[in-house]
């Protein structure tokens, strides 16, 4: 638009404290949108007051444009005898020196004008803080003497980080209150400068989900701190007229995603989820669709798998629903869960709002009722804490309480409070396969919390089934290799398969496997039954450790009884198979590999020589429809007994391999003339 980028062309700036105000003048005689220029303008965030000078002849028109709810343009302009109203307002003055005009005005918006408080106002000064050292159950007692909800903690002069009295509660009840405090520390300081504004304050607050900033100058010194309570009692005891007061009354990130919506789901999950917005609100009951659904949609991938989070009774809402859409519906009470399940296999999870805790680390939660914001609080990680409410009066509204929306636009693996690892340990592989799914990077101090909960053996705290149950889906996921290194050089598998090693060669020979099974599965997908990525996976990872390692692992993940002794089958065959050479016979193969099973034919090809990987490919070609079209039978017909059964058997099938006969029952008559001559 040519008339604002001439109002940017002409314009002064002049600021009062804080407000910024643009003078700007204009010599034109049409006719000009003023709605127009104050939309544009307020978009683009330009300023906080905007006046025009239009000359005309002896004559100059004011334009006055207010984008700060405590600038009244009306007041500021009532003594010009103008018209508008306190956005937008004009007057026409016989005025020829625009300099003393401005002057005028500029004395008008002071007089009007009340400066929003600022941190250094309101702060609590000096500042009480804890050194890193401190046994966390004494700060704890300090919090109790003092009735501080949190402290900023120091270590060699240095602020490292701050703690509050949730995540000390937290960690005294998992016993681990001799620790020093920084091990539960929030690293990820938020702070604000001294001149920062309230309003400033109160948004940083709720974009962080936190209930305290530190107040830093310019010289990085600690100066303050500015709790929920100072904001409150800045808004009690400021003495400037009421409507600077600011509401402080929390609000959340709401963003209208409809038009993303109808872009990424299909028409049938689209009408099937306003349905269940429908039957929420003929209940009176607030009804979202949550987790890696609405993740994946923020990112445009396609995930039908609908979770619904209820506030209220959600197994009512879950019956309500299920006779509605005449689905079968299966109720979890001790959960306050269930499913609906849809003719054609369909399936939708749902909830009521809950919030979890958790008496010792790595036990599985207990759960009380709650809102959906302590819903969202308990998961995993931010990316995975977002709702969208689908009540018909709010459908397509994103609830983002703890910035998950920016982390997941910056790529951010972030979880949402200082013991969830400690939690939850399982979370660690799962921060893994985020990661590696979406191309992500763990957030700096969540990657220093999974590192510690692995340091002081939080995985050994979690049942082997779980563990192996999120270890499997690793394995389903398409960047397995890059998955398990991360996890070797985290030592996340060291202590996942306690007494072995990570070497980056078990990696290697894991991938030769991985690409070796998608070859069987396109060629010969009969190789494939009864087969397990995990049981191939540990088969190569555990193969030449120490008997230790593997009984460990064969007890804790309930691998099946012959692992043992295949294990030890595998150690010996491989020696052997790697004597061959690739021009070997295919009977060469069989004599060694005779018994084993699909896992164990497909583990092989990690660990043999990369010349023999074709041969090997044609062996089990062959074998895959190999069959002898003699039997035990037709040797008794010919007169031959006992071993000699087997014998001949075994001899005739080398010889089939390897392409030396065409006709076994001519051959076999052939061998049984010779040995009745010999007799």
């Amino acid at each position: 638009m040519n008339i604002i980028n001439k109002i940017l062309e002409n314009s002064k700036i002049i600021k009062i404290d804080d407000l910024k105000i643009y003078f700007s003048t204009l010599n034109i005689n049409v006719n000009i949108n003023f709605n127009d220029i104050y939309k544009i303008i307020k978009e683009r965030s330009l300023c906080d007051v905007l006046i025009l000078f239009n000359n005309n002849d002896n004559y100059i028109t004011v334009y006055g444009f207010s984008f700060l709810d405590q600038i009244n343009m009306n007041e500021v302009f009532n003594s010009f005898n103008g018209e508008g109203d306190s956005k937008i307002y004009s007057f026409t003055i016989k005025e020829k020196n625009i300099d003393k005009l401005i002057e005028k005005i500029i004395n008008e918006i002071r007089e009007f004008y009340i400066p929003l408080l600022k941190a250094k106002d309101i702060m609590s000064s000096p500042v009480r803080t804890i050194l890193s050292n401190e046994p966390i159950e004494k700060v704890y007692r300090i919090m109790i003497q003092t009735g501080h909800n949190g402290f900023p903690v120091i270590e060699k002069d240095e602020l490292i980080g701050i703690v509050t009295k949730k995540d000390i509660e937290k960690a005294i009840n998992h016993g681990i209150g001799k620790n020093p405090v920084k091990e539960i520390i929030t690293k990820n300081i938020i702070s604000v400068s001294p001149e920062d504004s309230i309003e400033k304050i109160r948004h940083i607050m709720i974009e962080n989900g936190i209930g305290r900033v530190l107040v830093i100058d310019n010289n990085n010194i600690l100066i303050g701190i500015i709790t929920r309570s100072d904001l409150i009692k800045g808004k009690i005891f400021h003495k400037s007229r009421p409507q600077i007061i600011i509401d402080y009354k929390e609000e959340l990130h709401k963003y209208n995603i409809l038009k993303k919506m109808t872009e990424v789901i299909p028409v049938k999950y689209m009408n099937l989820l306003r349905l269940l917005g429908v039957y929420g609100s003929e209940l009176n009951m607030s009804v979202y669709v949550v987790g890696g659904f609405v993740r994946d949609l923020l990112l445009g991938r396609k995930n039908f798998d609908i979770d619904i989070v209820v506030e209220g009774d959600g197994l009512k809402y879950a019956k309500y629903a299920s006779k509605n859409l005449r689905t079968t519906f299966v109720e979890h009470s001790e959960f306050h869960t269930g499913s609906l399940f849809f003719k054609d296999g369909f399936r939708i999870d749902i909830a009521t709002a809950r919030t979890e805790y958790y008496e010792k680390p790595a036990d599985l939660p207990k759960i009380e009722l709650s809102t959906i914001k302590k819903d969202l609080y308990r998961r995993d990680f931010s990316i995975n804490a977002m709702a969208i409410k689908i009540n018909s009066e709010e459908f397509g509204v994103l609830l983002d309480f703890f910035g998950c929306k920016k982390d997941l636009d910056r790529g951010i693996i972030r979880i949402l409070y200082n013991l969830s690892f400690i939690e939850d340990p399982t979370r660690i592989l799962r921060a893994i396969r985020f990661k590696k799914r979406f191309n992500f990077n763990i957030e700096d101090r969540t990657l220093e919390l999974l590192k510690s909960a692995v340091r002081n053996n939080y995985i050994e705290k979690v049942t082997g089934m779980r563990l192996r149950e999120e270890f499997e889906k690793i394995l389903n996921e398409r960047n397995i290799i890059e998955s398990i290194d991360e996890m070797g050089n985290l030592q996340i598998l060291d202590h996942l398969f306690l007494y072995s090693k990570y070497k980056k060669e078990k990696s290697i020979k894991f991938k030769k496997i991985l690409e070796f099974y998608s070859w069987i599965k396109e060629r010969v997908p009969e190789y494939t039954f009864k087969v397990k990525l995990f049981h191939l996976f540990l088969y190569s990872y555990l193969l030449f450790e120490n008997e230790q390692a593997m009984i460990y692992s064969f007890e804790r993940y309930g691998l099946p009884k012959k692992f043992l002794n295949n294990i030890n089958k595998l150690e010996s065959s491989i020696f052997e198979l790697n004597k061959l050479k690739s021009d070997s016979e295919y009977s060469d193969f069989y004599k060694i590999l005779n018994g084993f099973d699909n896992e164990l034919l497909i583990v092989v090809a990690g660990h043999i020589n990369d010349n023999l990987i074709q041969k090997y490919k044609g062996y089990l070609i062959k074998m895959s429809d190999f069959k002898l079209n003699i039997d035990g039978k037709d040797l008794i017909k010919l007169g031959i007994k006992g071993k000699l059964i087997g014998e001949i058997l075994n001899e005739i099938k080398m010889k089939k391999l390897d392409n030396k006969i065409q006709n076994e029952k001519e051959y076999l008559n052939k061998k049984v003339s010779e040995l009745n001559e010999s007799i």
